[in-house]
């Protein structure tokens, strides 16, 4: 169970997938549009470039959940079944000091994830734990174009890796180019990404198809910063050789600073459908649940 959660949680963080399942902005959303500036409306934005945007001196804050509430649980091995029940909540706060264009510091305060499960009609102990990143640094630098990180003072083990190449793709911005392409935008406008471009977010998924649209709703104030709220709606589908296959349907919306170009609100709420083999092909493992991100970063500039 814990290896199928690691499996969709890492699609989900990789894709920097954000969503409501609301289809009208709040009344304190609409409150925040009417102070943007009217000109911001009436004009195209790039809203992911090549040019770094946060200057140097400036602090991030970023507070992350990801979840899956009472997902069910089917398993065959050899003539063995299993079913069940499962939750999983993983949290985690971290702070990034921009030192330069090509420098950055980010300090982990939290990495935890809790759960608990229900198999074959009992109690199954699922015991709190401490994520890989709990208490650790990393120092990102930037060359040839690229960012890559490393512990502060440690070598990374194989799941800290993960984390922290995860951590500078997002840095890069590569999820960003993506989903926002290079041309401008305007409001109202939609389009759809490639399900094939995703593929390298989708937890090393050898195929992924299905679809991806976007819609530039609308400009709100968020933390004082003029940003373009973007929805997403998609339905993709991933495999691989060894026969695993996901299946993951949602809705999403996001805060993207016009200025800074980076999300500073991200929420995401679907299901996840997931077939998974065990014991080196012995069995198969069948999850299926709802599922929802939610991330929130603070920008404060120098």
């Amino acid at each position: 169970m814990k290896h199928a959660f690691r499996f969709f949680s890492t699609t989900l963080g990789l894709m920097l997938l954000l969503s409501t399942c609301g289809d009208k902005p709040s009344d304190s959303k609409k409150d925040e549009s009417d102070s943007v500036a009217e000109h911001l409306h009436d004009v195209a934005h790039i809203l992911s470039s090549a040019d770094w945007k946060i200057p140097a001196g400036s602090t991030t804050s970023t507070k992350e959940t990801r979840s899956i509430i009472n997902a069910s649980i089917d398993a065959n091995v050899r003539d063995q079944k299993i079913s069940g029940l499962m939750s999983k909540e993983f949290k985690r706060g971290y702070v990034s000091d921009y030192i330069s264009d090509t420098s950055i510091r980010t300090e982990f305060k939290k990495d935890k994830i809790t759960g608990r499960a229900i198999v074959n009609g009992r109690p199954a102990p699922q015991p709190n734990e401490t994520g890989p990143m709990h208490g650790q640094t990393i120092m990102f630098t930037r060359s040839d174009g690229g960012w890559q990180g490393i512990l502060d003072g440690a070598e990374a083990n194989p799941d800290q890796r993960n984390h922290i190449d995860e951590l500078a793709r997002q840095i890069a911005g590569f999820n960003n180019r993506v989903i926002f392409g290079r041309s401008p935008r305007k409001l109202g406008d939609t389009w759809e990404v490639d399900p094939a471009k995703l593929n390298s977010y989708a937890g090393g998924l050898e195929e992924m198809n299905g679809t991806f649209k976007v819609f530039f709703r609308s400009l709100v104030k968020h933390q004082g910063y003029d940003c373009a709220e973007i929805l997403t709606s998609f339905n993709l589908l991933g495999r691989e050789l060894q026969g695993k296959e996901m299946q993951l349907i949602g809705k999403a919306i996001m805060l993207q600073s016009l200025d800074y170009q980076i999300p500073l609100r991200m929420e995401m709420k679907g299901e996840i459908m997931m077939s998974n083999p065990v014991m080196k092909g012995l069995g198969n493992m069948r999850t299926k649940g709802p599922i929802e991100l939610i991330r929130e970063t603070t920008l404060v500039l120098p």
